[in-house]
Parts: structure tokens; sequence; C-alpha cells
């Protein structure tokens, strides 16, 4: 058995949750891959435990990122609106670590500095703990995902890693398949 998977069940969950994912992915059309894609944002953060789960789109001639996909379970409020054409020049390690194909887990948002740019956009809406993955479609830094934990700190494990991981490159599939621009 794969390390990766602490027992048995853990093994057939996450096949349950990819199945799910490409399933939707797999009957997704151009007019309904908005939903699809938010469809599974429920799924994929629901497995995790995520309160808020998102992607984001880079757009580096604008200089900005912007939130294009966005689910929240109950009681956490929605910020996609609130979260478009954040310039690069506030996250530039964010950026970095993103093109380095690395992902961003940040166990305990409240010890970042305060004067932290990534700190001042994550404090406003409670994020305690959060997990990006970056988004590369052809060989380009595309986005990344995001996984916010507001009621209560979680420390994302490496296994949780590698199903965002998987779920990633379904999406990027989907948005290459489709040939879709997300806004």
């Amino acid at each position: 058995m794969n390390n990766q998977f602490e027992k048995q069940s853990d093994a057939q969950e996450f096949i349950d949750v990819i199945s799910q994912v490409a399933s939707a992915f797999a009957l997704a059309q151009t007019h309904n891959c908005n939903s699809a894609i938010n469809n599974t944002l429920k799924i994929i953060g629901d497995y995790v435990d995520a309160d808020r789960s998102y992607m984001f789109k880079y757009d580096f001639e604008k200089g900005t990122t912007s939130n294009t996909h966005e689910y929240c379970v109950k009681g956490i409020t929605k910020e996609i609106d609130n979260l478009q054409h954040i310039p690069l020049t506030k996250i530039p390690d964010w950026v970095k670590t993103h093109k380095a194909n690395i992902s961003m887990n940040i166990h305990d948002v409240s010890k970042l500095d305060k004067d932290d740019e990534v700190s001042k956009i994550l404090e406003p809406q409670f994020v305690k703990s959060l997990l990006t993955i970056p988004l590369f479609r052809n060989d380009k830094l595309f986005g990344f995902l995001g996984f916010d934990s507001v009621k209560e700190k979680h420390n994302y494990t490496r296994f949780e890693q590698t199903v965002l991981t998987e779920y990633s490159k379904l999406l990027i599939d989907l948005l290459e398949r489709l040939k879709i621009d997300t806004n």
C-alpha cells in the first residue's frame, strides 16, 4: 500500500473524492464549467475540512491576481468580490513561492508579522490557517488554489496536500480541454 495512506479507509475515501471530481469535470462543458469548478471546490474543500476553497488567476501583464471561483461553508463569508485585482507587489513572496511550484502552508496566520501584506489581506477574512497550491498551465504559472480554515486552525498534512495537488491537475486538464480562460 502507498505510504501516503494511513489506512485502507483513507485510500478508499481519496479514490471516492477524486472520482467525484473527475466525473464532474468529465461531464463539464463550456457553458457549465464555472458551476463544475465551484461544485468541485465544495467537494474537495469538504474533504480537507476547509471553510473556504477558491481559485485565483494571476495576470502578470497587469501585475495582479484575482479570485475567480469560491466555495464557503455555511456561516463563512464569501470574499470573492473583495479579492479582485490584488497587486502582485503586495504579495511578492507568495508569487515567488508559487513560481517555484511550491505550496504555501501557513498553519497560524496570527503569527505573521502584522505589517506583512499577506497578513493584512488574510486577517480581515478571519483566516486562521491556509494552504495554497500553485496552478501551472502549459508550463506557466496560471494561478493557485486556496483552502482557508476560518473556524479553527488546521495543519494541512502532506496527504491533504497530495490530494489537493491531484485536484489541481484535474482542474488544469478541464481548463485545457475546454480551452477556457477564467475571468
